[in-house]
């Protein structure tokens, strides 16, 4: 579903929704009609949908992510890499999603980032610089 979602442009809607599904509501998600609702309420097509679930269409897309998944030792999930630095895997509590982000936060100030403001463009601070 994740990587037909991608060639449909709601790969983060698809991923959010999956997560919702099997983590809050106890879904099935390795069950087709269930990732045929998610996706038709993304919008997606049923017939292209189906017709990509049950063929190997992104078989060579999931397994580079199972290699990538692999290659960080990701072993259980929920999983999450925040900033390419931070790893949090498993249940955890608010404080350690709070102490990773304020990690990563002080690692990107340290690199004196231009933040982009309301007004301006990439283009335009290449100009000011």
């Amino acid at each position: 579903l994740i990587q037909f979602a991608k060639s449909d442009g709601v790969a983060a809607e698809a991923f959010e929704s999956l997560f919702k599904n099997y983590f809050s509501e106890g879904k099935n998600i390795d069950d087709l009609e269930t990732l045929l609702a998610i996706g038709i309420s993304l919008g997606m097509n049923k017939k292209k949908l189906k017709d990509a679930l049950e063929s190997d269409a992104f078989s060579r897309e999931v397994r580079q992510d199972e290699t990538k998944a692999k290659n960080l030792k990701i072993t259980e999930a929920p999983f999450f890499i925040i900033n390419k630095k931070q790893a949090i895997h498993g249940e955890q509590s608010p404080q350690i999603f709070l102490d990773a982000l304020n990690a990563s936060w002080k690692d990107f100030k340290k690199q004196k980032p231009y933040i982009l403001t309301e007004g301006d463009s990439y283009y335009s601070t290449e100009r000011k610089n």
